[in-house]
């Protein structure tokens, strides 16, 4: 999937392997117990959106895939 291209482990996101229930169950609780480390990460994860995904980055991104689809349809 595309949610390791998107989150930076302990930057803007916990990533855990599927099904390791004490590495869930452990991240849970950090998050619950240090508040800064909480608002680091959504600070961070919503910089993240921002600057990759917001429509001002995107619109541009899929007008030009349109654009080079067109030209390769018209040769």
């Amino acid at each position: 999937g595309g949610i390791p291209e998107v989150i930076q482990h302990m930057v803007n996101g916990i990533l855990i392997d599927p099904g390791d229930l004490n590495a869930l169950s452990n991240s849970i609780i950090t998050l619950l117990q240090d508040k800064n480390f909480r608002e680091k990460l959504a600070h961070s994860a919503r910089k993240t959106i921002e600057e990759r995904f917001s429509w001002n980055m995107v619109i541009p991104q899929i007008v030009q895939t349109y654009e080079d689809l067109l030209k390769t349809r018209q040769k």
